[in-house]
């Protein structure tokens, strides 16, 4: 289901409420494009462990890879990242 800009300008948050009922993403379109998707705060918070839980694992293999390395020195560290802003 795709629900348009003005479907929620008409029905307002009755029509996504009704639309994410069945568990699915659905774009919410203006102009005929997709400009967001509604899905439930479930689904989001289920999507946001998932995102967490992948850059767990890529940061894991980087780590695993060599692909690191260990700080001695937090003030010289901290100074080397205020350099490299200018």
């Amino acid at each position: 289901m795709t629900i348009t800009a003005n479907d929620v300008k008409v029905r307002g948050i009755k029509v996504i409420k009704e639309a994410i009922e069945d568990g699915l993403p659905h774009a919410v379109t203006e102009r005929g494009k997709p400009a967001f998707y509604a899905i439930s705060v479930e689904d989001y918070a289920e999507f946001q462990e998932w995102r967490l839980d992948k850059a767990i694992r890529e940061a894991e293999a980087e780590y695993t890879a060599g692909n690191h390395r260990t700080i001695t020195d937090i003030d010289a560290y901290v100074d080397g990242l205020v350099d490299d802003k200018d």
